[in-house]
């Protein structure tokens, strides 16, 4: 068999299969943040070296990125404590927090007549399915699918944007298959800004959170 350059990651994730360390598919659900369709490209590399055939590119390059994500340690940055008097509550994979209701004379000033609507919201979205693309990319979708403003670079792979449609601002930082994105419509007050603030630091300057360490990273501000 010809041994092309790539096939060699691809065979030793293979001698490790084979000597019964881990069955495939349970290698494949342990490795933090790899797509469906990036799984089964990998999947038929390790098959064809198993099968004693060398893997195409696109199965050799898949397996070697499952691998090195494998090799990466990454670590979810927790989901922050709720504020006093906020509450807390789930939505598919984003967490949301809802600030009480402004006092009475905030509202006469902001023109606000519900009495009892919440101040300001916080969602909270980690996902690892972005279908291969990174912050830049997963961003442009999202902005499409809500009429946003075009998104401003902050840092690498770090963006927002505003939907002034829903009244709300959007952050994303990340890299493909590891993702957060944070939405905050409402009253931008000291409490939601504390609590964003908080949220983004721990994000942007995790040491584990993304295996591209320069994630993050905030543009040079002349």
């Amino acid at each position: 068999m010809k041994i092309i350059p790539r096939t060699v990651t691809v065979l030793a994730a293979a001698a490790l299969l084979a000597g019964g360390c881990a069955p495939i598919k349970n290698l494949y659900n342990s490795i933090f943040g790899s797509d469906e369709s990036e799984r089964s490209e990998a999947g038929a590399a390790m098959d064809a070296v198993l099968a004693g055939s060398a893997p195409n590119d696109a199965q050799s390059a898949a397996a070697e990125h499952i691998l090195a994500q494998a090799s990466a340690q990454v670590e979810i940055v927790p989901f922050p404590p709720v504020p006093d008097g906020w509450t807390q509550r789930i939505d598919g994979t984003s967490v949301i927090y809802t600030a009480p209701p402004l006092p009475a004379s905030y509202r006469e000033r902001l023109g606000m007549e519900d009495a009892g609507a919440p101040s300001a919201e916080v969602r909270i979205t980690y996902t690892s399915r972005t279908h291969g693309q990174d912050a830049a990319a997963y961003a442009d979708g999202v902005i499409k699918e809500r009429s946003c403003s075009a998104k401003v670079r902050v840092g690498t792979g770090f963006y927002t944007a505003a939907c002034p449609g829903s009244g709300s601002h959007l952050v994303w930082v990340g890299e493909p298959g590891n993702l957060y994105m944070v939405e905050i419509s409402g009253y931008y007050d000291r409490g939601v800004k504390a609590l964003v603030e908080g949220y983004i630091s721990a994000v942007v300057n995790g040491k584990r959170v993304f295996r591209d360490r320069n994630i993050g990273l905030l543009d040079h501000q002349s």
